[in-house]
């Protein structure tokens, strides 16, 4: 578990950017844009084109890189929340990929780089929780 320590919030930081650069790295070199749209009728799916999915991908990925430099920078308090919040959201994210995977038997861009960002979510999601600390008895 991890009680705040900077080194060990930094390592989990750089983990889930370097996992959230790559997984969208593969979701724009796979055109997630086309398999949603060859995949209507699932809710939420982008159905844009290739050229309005970048402008996104890149304010999310810039926007995270932001929050993340600043957090390990400066070591705000609400560094470990926020932390916990972004690898809850990108472990969402990668279960949809799993999960419309297997609906469709396809292989949805995306997956490739769900299948490590899952067991990190899970596993920062552990690291991360505040846990109570025990009381010595005296």
């Amino acid at each position: 578990m991890i009680r705040d320590s900077h080194h060990s919030l930094t390592r989990l930081w750089v983990l889930f950017l370097g996992l959230l650069v790559l997984h969208n790295l593969e979701e724009l070199v796979l055109d997630l844009p086309a398999w949603s749209r060859a995949h209507p009728g699932f809710p939420g799916l982008l159905t844009g084109s290739y050229s309005t999915f970048i402008p996104g991908v890149l304010v999310v990925t810039l926007t995270a890189a932001a929050v993340g430099s600043y957090a390990i920078r400066r070591r705000p308090r609400w560094s470990r929340t926020a932390l916990m919040v972004a690898t809850a959201v990108l472990g969402l994210n990668a279960l949809s990929h799993l999960t419309f995977s297997l609906i469709t038997q396809t292989f949805m861009p995306g997956l490739l780089t769900s299948l490590l960002a899952i067991p990190f979510a899970v596993w920062s999601a552990w690291s991360l929780w505040p846990r109570p600390v025990p009381r010595r008895s005296e």
